[in-house]
């Protein structure tokens, strides 16, 4: 056996903030990380129409980073399903994902290597992964059941730490004080119960592939960044109403002090990768829907 491969995950993590955070002092595990190893930017571009053109949508980019193929390739573009008959679209937020028929994720390493993957959003369980895989425990939205391989997993799992507070809640209604309050308290439970079940499936084996991702930093990018960053259209609104915090690093501080729990069980000997498949910023694509009425 070689040295183990440990893989975490910041779902919707920009680089932009971290690097700021990082320069700044508030999440040392990650700039421990990037300090002993390399760090760089991926620019994420598909094959659309006539060429390469920017692309950021969080689904299919999952399914990207899974398979290593682009959307034009599997054929997943979005979770939304449209008819062109009724020009009606639907989307079931639990199995709108990618099924890994065609294309299998890189992690399905058949008899030869133990992997176990914890919560890698838009996934599927798969044949060819020896080990444990462990599937919509909690994040945001990640368009998969809740279920496991071996299938009582989930069920110990949940019965030992709980179900995730914020699976499938998280609804974005930034505008509630109550609502922004709440989500806090969800993140912090959400992140300390999910460095339990990584230290626990750890301690079961030495895997090969060890493969995690805290949703926890999309929930707080989508219900948070207003009241964070000056690039958003309320965010002086926002900061005058609610005070000068910056609600939004407290999950980021959150998870980077759960990243180095998890490295503190891992082996000694392995290597450590830490990745977003995209960023998070403003959205302004929606701003006359959301503000105005004429």
């Amino acid at each position: 056996m070689g040295h183990p491969v440990i893989c975490i995950g910041l779902d919707a993590a920009d680089p932009t903030l971290i690097e700021a955070w990082m320069a700044e002092g508030h999440l040392q595990n990650l700039q421990k990380i990037r300090n002993q190893g390399v760090y760089g930017r991926l620019a994420n571009r598909v094959y659309y129409q006539s060429g390469p053109a920017e692309f950021s949508s969080t689904e299919p980019s999952w399914v990207m980073f899974s398979t290593g193929c682009y959307p034009h390739k599997t054929g997943f573009w979005d979770t939304v399903s449209y008819d062109p008959d009724t020009y009606g679209i639907t989307c079931d937020k639990i199995n709108s994902g990618y099924d890994y028929r065609d294309y299998k994720p890189f992690y399905a390493l058949g008899d030869n290597y133990q992997v176990a993957t914890f919560d890698v959003p838009v996934s599927a369980l798969c044949d060819g992964v020896n080990g444990a895989q462990i599937l919509g425990w909690g994040g945001h939205f990640p368009f998969v059941p809740s279920h496991s391989q071996p299938p009582q997993l989930f069920s110990e799992i949940v019965e030992k730490y709980g179900r995730n507070p914020v699976l499938h809640r998280d609804n974005g209604s930034w505008w509630d004080r109550n609502y922004v309050q709440w989500i806090l308290s969800a993140i912090k439970e959400s992140v300390t119960k999910r460095v339990e079940i990584c230290k626990d499936l750890l301690s079961r084996n030495r895997w090969d592939l060890f493969i995690t991702t805290f949703g926890d930093t999309h929930s707080a990018g989508h219900d948070l960044y207003d009241q964070s960053q000056p690039d958003h259209p309320l965010h002086d609104f926002r900061r005058q109403r609610d005070g000068n915090s910056d609600t939004m690093l407290a999950p980021f501080k959150a998870v980077d002090q759960a990243i180095g729990e998890i490295l503190a069980e891992a082996p000694e000997d392995a290597y450590v990768f830490c990745y977003a498949v995209h960023g998070m910023g403003a959205n302004l694509t929606d701003l006359l829907s959301m503000f105005f009425i004429g």
